[in-house]
């Protein structure tokens, strides 16, 4: 019980705004950070013209499209037709996109920290860049990328990057790159542009200086020396071209320079044989009235491609959506860096907003899940848009709809059992749908079968109530509905998937439709026998195939918490607000928000919102094995 109540304590708050882009993250966690923090965070230099300069410029650029070519292979936006190499191709990730260095992750998320930046960067299958003032030891960054990689995220070939600042005392410098190479940093990433810390203000207004329980690990040794807990470090201002030729001498790892703005840099840079350039101005925190990254980064290329040598190109400073990146690109850039956008993701949501491990979900089921297939099927008959929401059996967006995977691949039918060679499916004109093991007989002969990331790939299955609510015997024989679901788990399984969701049946006795039946501790029973029976297979299926990740999300217990505290939820009635007699729909209330159900079979969006609010927690803590613990249906 103790582990529902946590996974539904975000549920009982009211819903937040969906979070759909970089500004609202950014909105969303100036609410959320301590003043200090956010404007550590935030700020620039001076009167921060560079940094302001570095998101406009990108809008000062257009992009002119053409028209009536084939896209058709490139419709699908994955980890596949995204990937790209770097180092002279001796790295691959799975898009154009690393996580810069920035300091102090700790004031955005006090408990994990660059701990959980590292664990985004493997499930992104991408490159973290550590930094030097980091309040998390590099030594510990490691140990959780290679944990994460071997324990959950098999085929990512997520890399760790090391960013040095060097300082006046070089034998500590040595030091930290000595550290890096030991503990499996595959690039050092030189910073240039920060012999003195930039003039931001807001640190001097705010006095500036790191909480209590947070320092800098990298710069702190065994006995607790160097204890660094204020922005101003002790960077080496002489710091020249010689120097990098030491830095060269001294280790074996790619040298790539960050906060190169001038191409005659660029050209020196190149002399002096460097395998990459980050240009970059320091998120406009040092020299403000600098040019803006990507203004400046043409002239970058220009003058490596004249120096008839070939390095990588990378650019930071105001990337905030993918046609920045875009245009990045076009300008030849090789990939790009961001640095506050994944501070703003780990200040509202921790781990959430980063930790769900799949960018892709595949759903089989009913109506429960349906985003549009059965309004397809019945050429736009049902349900009826409006009130429907666009084909959904809802009152707004679905579960499925606010879980925030990216790629949604449905084939739930409303009106769909498990198997129609055990109970036929039907929705409107009696039209025959797939059940859950046609559905995934279906999903297989499609090209997504076939080009699917496994190992970033959900498959749901949400399933049940109908066959029950068709055939009312099989209330008496539940073990044979938890069987049909099982033949569906082994067909998907065979197909090759390797993280399985089963979604157990909420109260059966609690819906409106079921209320004609008068047979209220019957179906409470036969949706305890049910849901054990489900938990007892899925345990045995766990144990025979240890390679497989299988989880049950508890929506009974949900639910129940639900119809148990009811205000809470600010759930005013738990009756249907509309009827749909013969497929028609008569309004039974004005405010459908505060209902339980939208009709008799269906709940409101709002509580569809908690349902997505439980579940995206609960993928988070997916740990690749079987874990779920008994909670109210339990016996």
């Amino acid at each position: 019980m103790q582990d529902v109540k946590e996974e539904v304590e975000k549920c009982q708050k009211k819903p937040r705004r969906a979070l759909l882009n970089i500004e609202d993250y950014h909105r969303q966690a100036k609410e959320t950070l301590q003043q200090m923090a956010y404007d550590y965070y935030n700020s620039g230099s001076d009167d921060q013209l560079t940094m302001i300069d570095n998101q406009q410029a990108f809008r000062r650029i257009k992009l002119r499209p053409r028209i009536l070519i084939d896209v058709s292979s490139h419709l699908s936006v994955d980890s596949i037709s995204c990937k790209i190499q770097l180092l002279n191709s001796t790295t691959t990730i799975s898009f154009p996109c690393i996580i810069a260095p920035t300091a102090f992750h700790r004031l955005a998320n006090s408990e994990h920290g660059e701990l959980a930046t590292v664990r985004a960067a493997v499930a992104c299958s991408t490159i973290m860049c550590a930094s030097t003032v980091a309040t998390t030891r590099m030594e510990l960054i490691a140990d959780e990328h290679q944990r994460q990689i071997k324990d959950n995220y098999p085929e990512s070939r997520s890399q760790l990057w090391y960013q040095l600042y060097v300082f006046k005392n070089r034998q500590y410098s040595e030091n930290l790159i000595k550290r890096a190479e030991k503990c499996g940093y595959k690039a050092l990433v030189i910073t240039v542009d920060s012999c003195e810390v930039g003039n931001r203000e807001s640190d001097v207004h705010n006095n500036f200086s790191l909480p209590n329980g947070i320092q800098v690990e990298n710069l702190i040794d065994d006995n607790n020396v160097l204890a660094f807990t204020h922005p101003k470090a002790p960077y080496d201002p002489s710091f020249s071209w010689k120097d990098l030729d030491w830095i060269r001498s001294i280790t074996s790892l790619p040298l790539i320079l960050k906060g190169v703005m001038h191409p005659d840099d660029a050209r020196e840079a190149v002399k002096h044989g460097v395998q990459g350039i980050i240009v970059s101005n320091h998120g406009g925190r040092q020299l403000d009235t600098s040019q803006s990254t990507i203004d400046a980064l043409p002239d970058i290329v220009k003058a490596v491609a004249d120096a008839n040598h070939q390095i990588d190109i990378y650019v930071d400073g105001g990337i905030r959506r993918g046609t920045d990146i875009l245009k990045s690109m076009a300008l030849g850039a090789k990939a790009v860096l961001i640095g506050r956008p994944v501070l703003w993701g780990l200040a509202v949501d921790g781990e959430q907003a980063k930790e769900i491990s799949f960018d892709t979900i595949v759903c089989f089921g009913d109506s429960n899940s349906d985003i549009g297939n059965v309004y397809k099927l019945s050429d736009s008959k049902w349900p009826i848009d409006p009130p429907y929401y666009r084909g959904r059996y809802s009152n707004g967006k679905i579960w499925i709809d606010k879980l925030g995977i990216s790629n949604i691949i449905d084939y739930a039918y409303g009106g769909a059992t498990t198997d129609n060679n055990l109970v036929r499916g039907s929705t409107i004109f009696n039209l025959t749908v797939p059940g859950v093991r046609q559905q995934i007989a279906m999903y297989k002969n499609t090209i997504h079968s076939r080009k699917i990331n496994y190992h970033r790939t959900l498959y749901v299955i949400w399933i049940g109530q109908n066959d029950y609510y068709f055939n009312i015997a099989l209330a008496f024989a539940p073990s044979i509905v938890v069987q049909s679901i099982v033949n569906g788990i082994n067909d998907l399984i065979e197909i090759g998937a390797k993280n399985i969701l089963i979604i157990n049946l909420p109260p059966f006795e609690a819906y409106p439709a079921t209320a004609v039946f008068n047979a209220h501790d019957l179906l409470k029973k036969l949706t305890l026998d049910h849901n054990n029976k489900l938990l007892n297979s899925v345990r045995l299926l766990q144990a025979n195939h240890s390679k497989i990740s299988f989880e049950i999300f508890d929506l009974y217990s949900l639910i129940s918490n639900i119809l148990m505290n009811t205000t809470a939820y600010g759930i005013n009635s738990t009756d249907k607000c509309w009827d749909t007699p013969h497929y028609t729909v008569i309004p039974l209330c004005s405010t459908p928000d505060t209902y339980l159900f939208i009709d008799q079979f269906h709940f409101t969006t709002r509580v569809h919102q908690f349902i997505a609010d439980a579940m995206r927690k609960f993928l988070i803590k997916w740990k690749g094995h079987f874990r779920f613990h008994r909670s109210i249906f339990s016996v």
